[in-house]
């Protein structure tokens, strides 16, 4: 995370600046509990995972596209192939990729909540048990208590993409 110095900085950014600086350090915490040094990049962990984790740590939900609006533009064939391949879209699509990710991980946190009196602690145990070796896909089933497969379906239905 690179920083320019504070002399440079527009007052006007510095709300903003806070929030990103605790989105880029959610990143590290997470491949900090879930990685070791050499093999933070090989993890598979998906985008929306990434990505959500970071921005709803950070409170960035209004920055985020409503789910409604998210939902209207899953109704359109970009939004069919962005939500297949978030990443090929990012540079161009850069608010609709983020706001998925954001609901995305926002609901998750509802389901591990639903599941505990918290998400945090099946998130923590996901982490970890990616650090002990396990793919994303097994430590997701076995921290949150569904496949992950079954965790975007039910999202893909709640955005529309696919009939329940």
């Amino acid at each position: 995370l690179y920083l320019q110095s504070p002399r440079t900085w527009r007052k006007s950014r510095l709300k903003s600046l806070r929030k990103l600086v605790v989105h880029e350090l959610t990143h590290v915490v997470m491949y900090q509990h879930c990685c070791g040094p050499n093999d933070w990049h090989r993890r598979g962990i998906p985008f929306w995972f990434r990505e959500g984790m970071a921005s709803v740590t950070a409170s960035q939900g209004a920055w985020r596209m409503s789910r409604a609006k998210l939902r209207s533009f899953f109704s359109t064939r970009l939004g069919v192939r962005l939500w297949q391949s978030p990443q090929i879209h990012l540079r161009k699509h850069q608010q609709e990729s983020y706001s998925m990710a954001h609901w995305m991980f926002v609901d998750l946190l509802q389901w591990c909540h639903s599941k505990s009196s918290s998400g945090i602690p099946q998130l923590v145990r996901l982490l970890r048990q990616m650090k002990r070796g396990s793919t994303f896909p097994m430590a997701f089933q076995s921290a949150c208590g569904l496949t992950l497969n079954a965790f975007e379906g039910r999202f893909a239905v709640k955005m529309g993409l696919t009939k329940p």
